[in-house]
């Protein structure tokens, strides 16, 4: 670029301040072409507004340049808080239906870093798609230029989980009256604890559970759909015939569980397999 000539003798100093103000790198370039030559001759010579011009710009070009060099840096670099708020707005559309009062911290992308400005949308990869807190992974990546970073967040926050009002028995069949929903921070929720009351209500106890216990998975096990010496439906086929008798279970059983009855007319014990609740099927 060609730069201007300027005769300081004429010029008013508010225009040469306006002009690195406005046009940063064309206004110092022009003024560098000729501030060496008019610095040596009127710092210590001519008039005294020439002493203070030529004074004054040897004060304020350095961070002239600096700003100037800023604001090249930033439109050729990609700017690491977009970065970081690209991956704090997605976690946390992510883990608002699933915590109560979320805290999300981003680790810090280094300044150091110079990833070229992307020229498409930078591409999102979650790496841990299952986790709603703790510590996620994510892969940044933009195909022009190429270049890929990963960002790591940590998450906290309070999740429901399911707590028992009372003790509860082992083998007993768990009642709405003997659990609530309740929020503790994750740190403190058990692996694979339960969080809706519906998925518990009629499962049984798989071992004796203490009262103010979190429900895990483990401590529960699949609901009888037939209890030992209740009235049952015997459903056998005859062909394409389906026939059905009364009968009495032997056992309770779960689903698909092969258990013995009792037909209530012939008195006689066949094994048969649950189908549904209070139904056997006998081959």
């Amino acid at each position: 670029m060609k730069s201007e000539k300027i005769d300081f003798n004429s010029v008013n100093i508010t225009e040469i301040f306006y002009a690195i103000k406005t046009k940063p790198n064309t206004g110092l370039e022009c003024i560098l072409t000729h501030y060496p030559t008019y610095y040596s001759s009127n710092l210590f010579s001519g008039s005294a507004f020439n002493r203070l011009l030529a004074i004054t710009l040897w004060t304020i070009l350095p961070f002239s340049f600096a700003h100037a060099d800023s604001n090249t840096n930033k439109s050729v670099y990609q700017s690491a808080e977009s970065l970081e708020k690209q991956v704090y707005d997605f976690v946390k559309q992510k883990v608002d239906q699933h915590l109560r009062n979320p805290k999300i911290d981003i680790s810090p992308i280094s300044s150091r870093l110079q990833l070229g400005v992307c020229k498409q949308a930078v591409n999102l990869e979650d790496k841990t798609p299952d986790k709603v807190a703790g510590r996620m992974s994510f892969r940044l990546s933009c195909d022009d230029p190429d270049w890929t970073l990963y960002v790591i967040a940590t998450v906290d926050g309070e999740v429901p989980v399911i707590i028992s009002t009372r003790g509860i028995l082992r083998d007993a069949t768990i009642k709405s009256s003997d659990i609530q929903q309740a929020y503790v921070p994750y740190k403190q929720a058990k692996r694979n604890s339960m969080m809706h009351i519906k998925n518990v209500i009629g499962m049984r106890a798989k071992m004796g559970i203490g009262p103010n216990s979190i429900i895990t998975v483990k401590m529960l096990q699949p609901p009888y759909l037939v209890f030992k010496n209740q009235p049952i439906k015997i459903v056998t086929f005859a062909g394409s015939v389906r026939v059905e008798t009364e009968g009495i279970a032997l056992e309770s059983g779960t689903n698909r569980q092969q258990i013995p009855v009792r037909n209530a007319s012939s008195k006689k014990e066949l094994k048969g397999i649950v189908i549904a609740p209070n139904t056997v099927l006998v081959p």
